[in-house]
């Protein structure tokens, strides 16, 4: 029964990826203001870290993927030491650096096995919407590394800045929509802003080319059966 379950989760391993990534962006900014915002974030990104184990579960070799596992299992715990000591600086920024790590980790190997399918299908789709979420975050972790390093970096409109600002910048700049509300300041946050917005359009041209070119492929195959 618990072979059966796990097989599932697998199966459905991008959608429940996809999941998590939006309930991590999108749930706790309706708690802002209560004790719950701060613990909702860290419980979904843990969410998201047990599901990344899915991702890897068909990893050829397997010292790799026990490797991968201990790392995941060792950044679950920093990140709930720093939840418990969120004075200590050097875990705050110990936790961004693994957490950021641990997403391109997980968006290579997304990426990687996009490249290697032949057929495009929901899980595919859920897979690519769930890379685009993952760029979005990683650049939030960047720019608060850089708020961290080069206070003023950013100027937000809000005087007490949250992590949920970082991800509206983010998002916003990936997507090039730039309402001009948030505005990088710094050298460092000028450079962020364009390696964000070069990133993102280049993930969508190139994810685009291989979704239209799989399923045109895939229809050419289905006609001459």
């Amino acid at each position: 029964m618990i072979k059966k379950n796990i097989e599932l989760f697998f199966k459905y391993k991008f959608a429940l990826l996809l999941v998590t990534l939006m309930a991590q962006i999108f749930i706790p900014v309706y708690f802002i203001g209560f004790f719950m915002h701060s613990l909702m974030s860290y419980i979904f990104m843990t969410l998201t870290f047990i599901v990344s184990i899915l991702i890897f579960k068909n990893m050829k070799r397997r010292n790799a993927f026990k490797v991968f596992a201990v790392f995941v299992l060792f950044v679950m715990l920093i990140n709930w030491v720093d939840y418990f000591t969120s004075e200590k600086q050097i875990i705050h920024i110990l936790r961004l650096l693994l957490i950021a790590s641990l997403y391109v980790i997980i968006f290579i190997n997304i990426f990687k096995e996009f490249v290697s399918r032949q057929e495009v299908d929901l899980d595919f789709i859920f897979g690519a919407i769930s890379a685009f979420l993952l760029l979005g975050l990683l650049g939030s972790f960047m720019s608060v590394l850089i708020e961290e390093y080069y206070p003023g970096s950013f100027s937000f409109l809000n005087n007490s800045i949250d992590f949920q600002d970082h991800i509206y910048f983010n998002f916003v700049t990936l997507t090039t929509l730039g309402y001009g509300d948030v505005l990088p300041i710094s050298p460092q946050g000028q450079m962020h802003s364009v390696l964000v917005t070069v990133v993102g359009q280049l993930y969508l041209t190139i994810t685009i080319g291989l979704i239209v070119g799989r399923y045109l492929m895939n229809i050419e195959v289905k006609k001459g059966q």
